[in-house]
């Protein structure tokens, strides 16, 4: 869905008489489609002047602290329709309506009933848009290829949000075979804005078995775990590249690829002793940094399982949070096997003691940080075996570790590990 400029209406009570002032403000940039810092500008501002007035017990007070619930309102109400989470902004708006009811203001329980009327209207263009969108591959194909065939990073950025907020509607509504070929374009659409940001030329490496080789064993065949790791994502790309683009050299010589950059983990890590490194950050904790994300993967560190991953919680609560996210964990540990064909899952799969892994932010431990990129929380969890010993020292063999980098902070000795980047 495209995100709408829709103008804000602030509300002013001033002696006893009301005021509707109209703020001409796109609320998302034209270019990048990203919600603009004017409704952040606007609630700073009122939060500073709310505490003033309240102290002066100026009458203006009642009128300004209206109007900074709605801003923040409004802000959050955008963010939700612009990421096309329409059950999170019902949820918003009946929380507003009813905590207006609490206060006995009718005003603004009429307020916030026209955005109840507005998303149900959205609802319907929701649903309509994208049963057109799935009545068939074709459709959403032309849409798709609008953004694809411009070819910039803009274009391809739109492209995969686009996928993204497709699968999220599908998985939603269940609906099991179109997703199978959004899962397509997601992988086809990734490998493209892989193409765009990295110095290879897809097109040209999936032209010949030979021309890929030339550029992907050098990598693998390197003492340097960056390398290694470089081609792992280089061959990647080629595949879900070569799945889509019919290239000539195809996923099953990709295939048989990936298993070599895999064996190429397992030789650096028997060369490297496992953990010759990470024995020296035994005792730790595991430090990151915000603009330093580790990458989602699946690792190991200090001879456990470590999953890397995201999500979008459903809970406040820290306690309920954690279980999602060793949920969460749980399912891409089990998908991880499957897909590589590392053991056959039963329904009463065993796994061992699972531990989350503490970020430090601003010297306090978090078990949560914010991937302002991704919109999503990241986490990490490990795990003592999986399955059973043998499945466990198999996966160990061919994961990467994960990688820190020692930072010396105010001389205190302190280091921030960063993830594999």
């Amino acid at each position: 869905m495209k995100p709408q400029y829709i103008r804000l209406t602030f509300i002013l009570i001033s002696l006893g008489f009301i005021n509707i002032l109209s703020a001409q403000e796109d609320y998302f940039d034209q270019k990048t489609k990203r919600l603009l810092d004017s409704l952040d500008k606007r609630i700073s501002y009122l939060e500073i002047q709310v505490p003033k007035l309240s102290e002066n017990r100026d009458a203006k007070y009642f009128a300004t602290k209206r109007e900074l619930d709605m801003t923040i309102f409004v802000r959050n109400y955008e963010e939700y329709l612009f990421d096309e989470d329409l059950d999170a902004a019902e949820q918003l708006i009946e929380s507003r309506i009813q905590a207006s009811e609490k206060r006995t203001d009718q005003f603004a329980v009429d307020y916030y009933h026209g955005y109840a009327l507005e998303l149900t209207k959205i609802r319907g263009q929701q649903q309509a848009r994208y049963q057109k969108l799935f009545a068939k591959e074709k459709n959403f194909k032309n849409e798709w290829e609008k953004f694809i065939k411009v070819g910039d990073e803009y274009s391809l950025t739109r492209a995969l949000r686009m996928v993204d907020l497709a699968i999220k509607y599908a998985q939603d509504k269940h609906l099991t075979e179109t997703l199978k070929y959004l899962y397509r374009y997601r992988d086809f659409t990734e490998a493209l804005v892989y193409d765009f940001h990295s110095s290879y030329d897809l097109e040209k490496l999936t032209s010949s078995e030979s021309v890929f080789l030339k550029t992907f064993e050098p990598l693998i065949n390197s003492d340097s775990l960056k390398s290694i790791q470089e081609g792992i994502e280089l061959v990647n790309a080629c595949y879900e590249y070569a799945a889509s683009a019919k290239s000539v050299a195809d996923t099953i010589f990709f295939g048989k690829q990936k298993i070599a950059a895999a064996n190429a983990v397992a030789d650096w890590n028997q060369r490297q002793g496992m953990t010759a490194e990470l024995a020296l950050l035994t005792g730790q904790a595991v430090l990151a940094q915000l603009d330093s994300i580790n990458k989602e993967g699946i690792y190991i560190w200090k001879g456990k399982i470590v999953v890397i991953g995201s999500l979008t919680f459903t809970s406040k609560s820290e306690n309920v949070r954690r279980g999602e996210a060793i949920i969460n964990a749980d399912r891409r540990l089990m998908d991880y096997i499957r897909i590589n064909k590392i053991a056959k899952i039963s329904s009463s799969y065993k796994i061992g003691k699972t531990v989350m892994l503490p970020y430090v932010e601003e010297g306090k431990p978090e078990y949560f940080l914010f991937d302002r990129k991704l919109q999503k929380w990241q986490y990490m969890v490990s795990y003592s075996s999986v399955i059973n010993e043998r499945v466990t020292k198999d996966m160990i063999r061919f994961l990467l570790p994960m990688q820190f980098k020692e930072e010396i902070k105010n001389g205190n000795g302190h280091g921030n590990g960063n993830g594999n980047k």
